[in-house]
Order: structure tokens, then C-alpha cells, then sequence
């Protein structure tokens, strides 16, 4: 692919994914993996699944852990928790990365549905989803 063309869908995947500083240094990272991603012609399925399945212990190591790591809710420490700060929200966590995954890769906003049932809700946004209830979303 040429170099113009890269930078160009580099570009576009970056403000999809809402690539910026909340991703830290592994923005960086996730950029570059994209630009080789495209270089070398790569499925866009096989991306996909590599974003989804991303595992790592910190995003700066592995690029496709950076969509997890931007998307993560930061967890309340309570008092019993002392100074732990980096506590995360796992199933806040992953009502966010299920959003997001339906939107971006399937073109649905599930947003209003994994809060609450979409019937009284959705009717006018999406009529398919106002029949469901919060529990069909996972």
C-alpha cells in the first residue's frame, strides 16, 4: 500500500476508535500498529478480533489492548479498599466495550439498552431494540 494511503485510513481507524490521551503512551503504539496493519493488507476481520480479544497487563506492550485499556471505567475505592486506586469496574468495564464493539463494528448503539429496557425508550431511535429488555443485551 502507499505511504499516503496508510496515513490516510491510519487516520480515519484512530478517530474511530477514538484513539487519543486517555490511551497514554500506548496511543502511540496503537497508531503504528494500525499503519503496519493496513501496510500489509491484513483482513479487517482478523483486526477486529485481535482488538476484541486483546489481553495484556499493560497497553504499552501489546497495541490492540488499547481500545480495552481507553474504554475501562474507573472503579470508587471505598474505605476498605485504603489507597488502591486503580481499581476498575468490570462490569461497568464491559457494558462500555459492549457498546462501543456493537457500534463501531456493527453500526448499532446499544447504549440506551444497557441501562435499562428499551421499550418506552427506543421507539423512536430504534424500533428493533424497543422490544428488548436490558438482559438481551448481554
Amino acid at each position: 500500500q502507499s505511504e499516503p494511503y496508510v496515513d490516510k485510513w491510519a487516520y480515519f481507524f484512530m478517530d474511530l476508535f477514538r484513539a487519543n490521551g486517555k490511551m497514554g503512551r500506548g496511543q502511540d503504539l496503537f497508531h503504528y500498529w494500525m499503519k503496519e496493519n493496513l501496510s500489509v493488507d491484513r483482513p479487517y476481520d482478523d483486526v477486529v478480533r485481535s482488538i476484541i480479544g486483546a489481553s495484556a497487563k499493560s497497553n504499552h506492550v501489546v497495541a490492540a489492548a488499547n481500545v480495552i485499556a481507553r474504554e475501562h471505567v474507573q472503579g470508587k475505592p471505598s474505605p476498605e479498599d485504603g489507597d488502591d486506586f486503580g481499581m476498575v469496574q468490570q462490569l461497568d468495564t464491559d457494558d462500555e466495550l459492549s457498546i462501543l464493539y456493537a457500534k463501531t463494528f456493527l453500526g448499532i448503539n446499544t447504549s440506551c439498552i444497557s441501562c435499562h429496557d428499551g421499550r418506552g425508550h427506543l421507539e423512536k431511535v430504534n424500533v428493533w431494540l424497543s422490544g428488548k429488555k436490558r438482559s438481551d443485551f448481554f
